[in-house]
Order: C-alpha cells, then sequence, then structure tokens
C-alpha cells in the first residue's frame, strides 16, 4: 500500500530557517500555506512534504521551490545557497537584479545551462554584493563535486 510520495531533497534545515526569516510560528506557517493545523511541526521533524504542500510553503514564505531543498551535486547548487544566504531573494527577483531572464538564472542555479559566462558571473556577483571570487569559487567546487560523484559512480561496478 503507498502512500504519498515526499519531495526528493526536502530540507527541513532550510524550511525551518525560511520560517524563522519570514517571522512565522508553526501554527503561523500552517495557516498562511492553507495546510491542516500541525502539518508544519511534522515536516520540520518527521514527514516529508508532497509536493503540493512544499509548493504552498513555499508561496507562503515568499521564497522558491528549490529553496526548500537541498542542492543537488550538479553545476550550480552552489548558487542558490549564495541566494538564499545573502540577499533571501527569489530566483525571479535575482535574475531581474542581476539583468537576466529568469529562465536562464533558474538554468544556470540548477545546473542545466552549465556554469555561466564570465559576464553573467559579474552580473550575478553584483546582484548578490559579493563578489566574483565567491561565485567563481562556487563554479570550481561545484565541478569538483560532480566529477567526484561520477568517479564514485564508476567505482559501484568492481
Amino acid at each position: 500500500m503507498g502512500g504519498r510520495k515526499g519531495v526528493e531533497r526536502f530540507s527541513r534545515a532550510r524550511l525551518v530557517e525560511a520560517r524563522q526569516a519570514a517571522g512565522l510560528t508553526q501554527w503561523g506557517l500552517d495557516a498562511a500555506a492553507r495546510l491542516p493545523r500541525g502539518s508544519v511541526a511534522q515536516y520540520e521533524s518527521v514527514r516529508e512534504p508532497t509536493t503540493g504542500a512544499l509548493s504552498a510553503l513555499a508561496t507562503a514564505l515568499g521564497v522558491d521551490f528549490d529553496d526548500l531543498r537541498e542542492p543537488s551535486d550538479q553545476a550550480g547548487p552552489w548558487l542558490s545557497d549564495l541566494r538564499m544566504r545573502h540577499t533571501r531573494l527569489t530566483q525571479a527577483q535575482l535574475a531581474a537584479r542581476a539583468g537576466l531572464s529568469r529562465s536562464t538564472y533558474r538554468a544556470i542555479e540548477r545546473g542545466e545551462h552549465g556554469n555561466p559566462t564570465p559576464e553573467q558571473t559579474a552580473r550575478i556577483a553584483a546582484a548578490l554584493t559579493t563578489d566574483e571570487t565567491a561565485v567563481s569559487a562556487g563554479e570550481v567546487l561545484a565541478a569538483y563535486a560532480l566529477a567526484r560523484r561520477c568517479y564514485v559512480e564508476s567505482l559501484d561496478g568492481y
């Protein structure tokens, strides 16, 4: 008998951090997201929300859906962490600030676009109010993590 599947890479810590940054109690977030009372307490401790519940939480908190998930080890996750820790902006807000389309920025952040161009790196760094080396260093770390994961996976057959 299958139950509802939780969201892959859901992050309890990121939910707590976003809720506290918004100044909401667990019950307050339940109400804002129109979820049954006690849902947030369960998500922060033992249960994983469904896609619909996580979407409602993200909307109520004013963050992107992916901000409540752990980054993958593909190129790009460092950007989500920088954005969340430095600015608390949504992807759309940061994209606008950097002069990029939301789809381009989202693809860069998700690792679907590869690493950003030097011009995009400079724009993103300015939008994050950090220097380009912070963004570039993240690119190197993300590339290393991806290469390491590929190497480890190649050893699984031996």
